[in-house]
């Protein structure tokens, strides 16, 4: 018959216990560089409507809100539109242009005062560019959401999107 309390096949010696806080304490030496490294990965945001050049969201000149593709495909966002909905300082209203078009206006002000630019190139125009008065957002001329890297909102006096 075994007896109970027999001898036990692993003691806690003074050298065992060095052993354990020293595996212990690498470990976690190795998980805190892991983390460095991560962090020290990570780009900061860069802007270039704001000022025209690459830049640092920090330096940007004005309030700007960037919204990345990562972000544009996590969500069931369908157009432009949908995607805009929740950037603060952003009006889509309930109603839709002349033609058909949903509107985009920020701050208060009339989709006039909106300038949406593609690789700095100017998408929407005034009514007096349209024969009667057809202009304001022109979603057709959009690329699709799969195809955009980032979106910048520019607010105050720059006021791009």
């Amino acid at each position: 018959m075994a007896q109970p309390f027999s001898k036990p096949s692993f003691l806690i010696t003074p050298l065992n216990a060095a052993i354990a806080v020293c595996l212990l304490a690498s470990s976690s030496a190795l998980y805190a560089k892991d983390v460095a490294i991560k962090d020290s990965q990570k780009m900061d945001t860069l802007v270039v409507t704001a000022a025209g050049y690459e830049q640092k969201l920090a330096d940007a000149p004005a309030s700007v809100t960037v919204i990345t593709a990562a972000e544009l495909r996590s969500r069931p966002y369908t157009n432009l539109l949908d995607a805009m909905r929740d950037v603060e300082g952003i009006d889509l209203g309930t109603g839709q242009d002349k033609s058909g078009q949903g509107s985009i206006s920020m701050r208060g002000l009339g989709s006039d005062y909106t300038l949406v630019l593609i690789d700095g190139k100017r998408q929407n125009n005034n009514g007096d560019i349209y024969p009667n008065g057809f202009g304001g957002f022109q979603s057709a001329h959009l690329p699709p959401l799969d195809m955009i890297e980032r979106i910048e909102v520019v607010r105050g006096p720059m006021s791009t999107l």
